[in-house]
């Protein structure tokens, strides 16, 4: 029962951290008690992913950095306390729900989330990991917070919390602003968070989903509509902008796009004068350290994109053709996410198949999928524009908040364009797809009357589908079944890390083999792709592991 006790302490100690960040970073600036959860999430998984250039995110680490904060706990306000406490409370029961007797993200956790945990709980930064296993190139900020809470305390318990905090807090800002705006009569801004709001209920609201796509969606569909909504009249809206854009791209590279938003903001609202604002330093350092790790552990500036990979690097796993090499995994990935399995014509390479009519394959497996997925949120839509229409008498446009909405969409659609190009996957490009239906509705730029029964409506909508979905929760009972996610195999009664073969070369240790099986959360580093047999190991004169190909 103790266990139950973690989420409560984790959701606390980031609580605090974020009302001392709110003091620093957000002096005289008004954010909800969620906004300052998101970003206390931000910075904690900085703090660690940088920790991690120097040291591994062992036990003696992790516990330093969870207790530091609450040594601060005397400068926050009663208040402010009490409110901590109110939402810790709401956090731990709504986790309990969430994810008792679900399971880790299927196949990902196991194929890389996990071992790559367990390769920051056990090192320090590797150059050249991806020699290794090519996802490792890519992996998420997501997976230093998660590594970053396996301490003393909460034991192996703590990597499976953090991300659960993001959805909850998220939801919770979105449901509070739905009733907020409507009671403040402002009537467009309700509709634009209900329909994010039911989006993400409907189709983020499985713990088993999350992996690094569901939260950098988040991010996305956050920003967006704290830009929507808020003039941008003072340093603190941009910098929080600017936060969850370098955030979202920290979560899912493919979240890129967005990094344009603070630069069109500076262009199109003449804020040049935001600049120059020391703190920008911060995230541009954030930024820059990113790109040096992706480059030390794959050689390339974001991994698997072609173009940005440094064949100088003499770690960089595309020197020779290999299951590892950018070359093979970009143009596998593509092809996956263009239907490469459905194909009729099973002799077609991936080369092949992307050359010919793949978007028919496409449109009868993954177009399918993509209209159940957004059919409930687009009739929704047609609701809300009639709704506009039975009130157009009383409509006047706005010029800035047109602008803004006109910024949005061209995201948006140039972000929907790149996805079906490059990786037209539902769960790779949700938040562009679902971004482009809200923010073509231009009416939406300009507040609009609402009957109060309409209004009354969305709210009982709101609280229906929290019930539904809490009551979906307590259906996954199985009392054979662990209360916890299983993170050591997607076995049941498994509940230790497996013991896999030692691969040497010499007598170099190289990496575990699972022989066919998923490493999970184990001894590391572990992984389930075939190594050329070219890499190998060395350690430099600071102590640091490198994987590279050899050539002697």
């Amino acid at each position: 029962m103790v266990t139950f006790l973690f989420p409560f302490l984790i959701i606390f100690q980031i609580l605090i951290f974020g009302k001392l960040l709110k003091k620093q970073l957000f002096q005289n600036f008004k954010v909800d008690i969620s906004v300052e959860t998101v970003i206390a999430i931000f910075v904690i998984s900085n703090i660690f992913f940088i920790l991690n250039f120097i040291f591994s995110l062992n036990k003696i680490i992790n516990s330093i950095i969870f207790i530091l904060p609450l040594f601060f706990i005397f400068y926050i306000g009663k208040e402010d306390i009490k409110k901590i406490l109110i939402y810790s409370i709401l956090f731990t029961i709504f986790f309990i729900l969430f994810v008792s007797f679900d399971t880790v993200n299927r196949p990902d956790a196991g194929l890389y989330h996990l071992p790559f945990i367990s390769i920051l709980n056990e090192n320090k930064i590797i150059v050249g990991l991806a020699n290794l296993h090519f996802r490792f190139g890519h992996t998420s900020i997501l997976q230093y917070l998660d590594a970053g809470y396996n301490n003393f305390i909460f034991n192996e318990y703590g990597i499976l919390i953090p991300k659960s905090i993001l959805y909850f807090s998220l939801c919770y800002f979105f449901f509070k602003e739905t009733i907020d705006n409507f009671k403040r009569n402002q009537n467009n801004f309700g509709f634009v968070s209900f329909l994010i709001l039911f989006q993400i209920l409907f189709d983020m609201n499985r713990y088993s989903y999350h992996g690094n796509d569901v939260p950098a969606h988040l991010i996305i569909l956050f920003l967006s509509y704290y830009f929507f909504k808020n003039r941008i009249s003072k340093f603190g809206d941009f910098y929080l902008i600017s936060i969850m854009c370098i955030f979202s791209f920290q979560v899912k590279s493919t979240s890129l796009v967005l990094l344009i938003l603070p630069i069109l903001i500076i262009i199109f609202f003449r804020k040049k004068n935001y600049l120059f604002n020391f703190k920008n330093f911060f995230l541009v350092l954030l930024f820059s350290l990113w790109i040096i790790k992706n480059i030390i552990i794959s050689g390339c500036l974001i991994f698997p994109v072609k173009v940005t990979c440094i064949n100088k690097f003499y770690w960089n796993s595309s020197l020779i053709d290999s299951e590892n090499s950018v070359n093979k995994v970009s143009i596998e990935n593509e092809a996956w996410a263009k239907g490469w399995p459905d194909r009729s014509n099973i002799d077609l390479n991936y080369e092949q198949y992307l050359k010919s009519n793949w978007t028919n394959i496409w449109i009868k497996n993954h177009g399918k999928i993509l209209l159940k997925k957004l059919t409930p949120i687009m009739i929704i839509t047609v609701f809300i524009s009639l709704v506009f229409f039975m009130s157009i008498k009383k409509y006047k446009f706005s010029k800035y908040q047109i602008l803004k909405n006109l910024i949005l969409f061209g995201i948006f659609f140039f972000g929907t364009i790149v996805w079906f190009m490059k990786f037209p996957t539902y769960r790779y490009g949700s938040s562009y797809i679902i971004g482009l239906i809200i923010f073509s509705q231009l009416y939406l730029s300009r507040n609009f009357e609402v009957s109060i029964n309409v209004k009354n409506s969305i709210k009982y909508i709101s609280i229906f589908l929290i019930f539904l979905i809490n009551l979906k929760y307590l259906q996954k009972y199985e009392p054979e079944k662990s209360f916890w996610p299983n993170i050591y195999s997607f076995e049941e009664k498994i509940y230790e890390p497996k013991q896999f073969k030692k691969i040497y070369k010499g007598e170099k240790f190289m990496f575990y083999d699972p022989e066919g099986k998923l490493c999970m959360y184990s001894a590391s580093p572990c992984t389930n792709v075939s190594v050329n047999k070219k890499v190998t190991t060395k350690i430099n004169s600071f102590g640091y592991k490198i994987y590279f190909l050899s050539f002697s």
